[in-house]
């Protein structure tokens, strides 16, 4: 009942005032003789008479004659509309506000939030298909992002939302998605049948437009459509198919670029200033924090303002979660764009082209930053020449009012000099932290220091001007973390893995195993490492190791399951032999 009566008054409270149709859809517009003999001449494959395609098309008629009244007019376009509104709206707020409205007040707050999201976790948590209970730590950490999940929809409860609030909601959802766009438009088309001019296309109006758009499939006139008929209408369909598809994408295209940035917001640019953009991939430093809801650990570059008169203006933007040092002369430096590369959302691995890479800069004032809105306002550049340049340039042009002068694309370089854009791959960083020589992670950190050749860099996470929290590291990250609890007994090796090089390939087996290293292979050129690990004690799981294969780990019985960040590789418990694995594995949050 109560579901009922929401339903009805959300329906009342939703209807607009003055709907419109679409005039901002840039989508060319098909004469409503086209829309006809498109649609009979696919019903042609199905049933090529003349009486069966009449049928139907009283079926279509019917369809979109919305109010009642005879004729297909603007007042049914305008009804549709708001029906359309009201179904959508009504599915929003049954998903994303009812749920939640436990004690039926029509308010829900931010502690029934937390107790749904809480129930939720707690009723899908599960290894391989088994209910478990999670530990304390892991119900909160899961209950906090369920929460943050929610709170997506809902923005910020404060002392609550109504009912009144959740329907504002749900029709910038509405306004935002336009998903009563598509149906719809077929009204707009039909508008070109009103022979009369009375702003109305009559039933009669309506048959004749049928029977003309027949008649152009079946030539001869005798009520069925054959083979060759079909074979002419079909070429006739790909060729309007083309011709719509070449006007839609010229459109797209003049829209495309104002629709992308519409939410862009980047400082202007002087043409006095030195304006440089620097796009870096795969740097080989890396903090010993984490930027934001970020599984790995923040990479880190340097930028070396070099001494001279003329401002800067840098543009700085990356593949991943990045740290940019900035030193030197930094009273050149005006001001700092930060922008990053399209992230993938932790739910469904699709990508997500509004949500940005969460970076940070260092060295200077945080009202020197600017944090590009989405990455389209500011992108990641993978190649000094990629396809993808023109656009960049044109982009920062339209948002600074200046173009670029100076572009560099570094790949797993830790220094660039600016203005002169010179690099370094491993110049000497300050504050690196010191890794032990010897002891059982020894062979790990040998295998880290091959990935990260400039180390770990300890960076205060309180000097660090970012767009999301800065977190430190208990544990490092990576193999080095293995390394170190390897070190402190808290893990135990089991199994090793080989590997070497053949030629410009590296391969890696397990030792013992079924391959073998080559008899060409030397023994020195050979590096043995732990690949599997029994977990002893509590531990806090290392970041970036989001992979569910490689290294492994056994649950030793009576041991607490680790802490981890949001995704790690797999873990045999040993206690109930089943195994937890991480579903999505790429820098992505996994869900046990």
């Amino acid at each position: 009942m109560r579901k009922c009566l929401f339903g009805i008054l959300t329906a009342v409270a939703l209807i607009p005032a003055n709907p419109t149709l679409a005039e901002d859809d840039f989508r060319p517009m098909v004469s409503g003789e086209d829309w006809l003999w498109q649609r009979i001449f696919a019903r042609t494959k199905q049933e090529p008479v003349r009486s069966a395609i009449l049928k139907h098309m009283d079926a279509v008629y019917r369809k979109y004659e919305q109010d009642g009244v005879d004729g297909i007019s603007q007042e049914d376009y305008d009804l549709g509309l708001q029906l359309a509104r009201v179904k959508y709206r009504n599915d929003f707020l049954n998903r994303h506000w009812l749920p939640y409205d436990l004690d039926g007040d029509q308010i829900v707050t931010h502690q029934e939030v937390e107790a749904v999201s809480r129930n939720r976790v707690l009723k899908n948590f599960s290894v391989e298909g088994v209910r478990i209970l999670p530990t304390s730590e892991q119900l909160a950490e899961l209950e906090r992002e369920a929460v943050a999940d929610t709170l997506k929809n809902l923005g910020e409860i404060g002392d609550g939302i109504d009912f009144s609030e959740a329907v504002m909601l749900a029709a910038r959802m509405e306004e935002k998605t336009g998903v009563h766009r598509g149906v719809l438009g077929a009204i707009r088309s039909f508008m070109s049948l009103d022979r009369d001019d009375d702003l109305r296309v009559s039933r009669a109006e309506f048959d004749a437009a049928v029977l003309e758009a027949f008649a152009r499939i079946d030539s001869n006139g005798d009520g069925l459509v054959d083979a060759d008929e079909f074979a002419v209408a079909e070429r006739e369909r790909r060729a309007f198919k083309a011709s719509y598809d070449k006007e839609l994408k010229a459109r797209r295209a003049a829209r495309g670029v104002q629709y992308t940035l519409r939410n862009c917001k980047l400082p202007k640019v002087s043409p006095e200033h030195i304006f440089a953009l620097v796009s870096a991939r795969y740097s080989n430093a890396v903090a010993n924090i984490v930027l934001g809801d970020h599984e790995d650990a923040a990479l880190v570059e340097q930028i070396v303002v070099e001494p001279g008169q003329a401002k800067l203006v840098l543009a700085l933007t990356g593949s991943a979660s990045t740290i940019w040092r900035i030193s030197g002369a930094v009273d050149r430096v005006e001001h700092i764009i930060v922008g990053s590369g399209v992230r993938q959302q932790t739910e469904t691995n699709a990508l997500d082209f509004e949500a940005v890479v969460t970076s940070g800069v260092t060295g200077v004032e945080a009202n020197k930053v600017t944090f590009a809105q989405s990455p389209s306002c500011l992108p990641f550049l993978s190649k000094p020449e990629d396809r993808e340049r023109k656009k960049v340039d044109a982009t920062l042009k339209r948002l600074t009012g200046s173009a670029l002068d100076h572009v560099s694309v570094v790949m797993q370089k830790n220094t660039v000099f600016v203005p002169s854009l010179t690099t370094e791959r491993n110049a000497p960083l300050d504050d690196r932290l010191m890794l032990p020589s010897t002891g059982p992670g020894e062979t790990l950190r040998q295998r880290f220091m091959s990935r990260y050749r400039s180390g770990i860099i300890d960076i205060d996470p309180a000097r660090v001007v970012a767009n999301g929290k800065a977190r430190s590291l208990d544990v490092l990250p990576s193999y080095a973390g293995l390394a170190q609890l390897l070190d402190q007994g808290a893990l135990e090796a089991v199994s090793y893995s080989l590997s070497y090089w053949v030629g410009e390939r590296r391969y890696t087996i397990e030792e013992g195993g079924a391959e073998a290293v080559p008899d060409d292979v030397p023994a020195d050129k050979v590096s043995r490492f732990p690949s599997k690990f029994l977990i002893k004690q509590k531990i806090e799981m290392p970041a970036s190791l989001c992979d569910d294969m490689v290294p492994r780990f056994s649950l030793a019985r009576g041991v607490p399951l680790p802490t981890f960040l949001g995704c790690h590789p797999r873990i045999m418990i040993e206690e109930t032999g089943e195994t937890l694995i991480c579903k999505n594995v790429f820098r992505l949050q996994c869900r046990p």
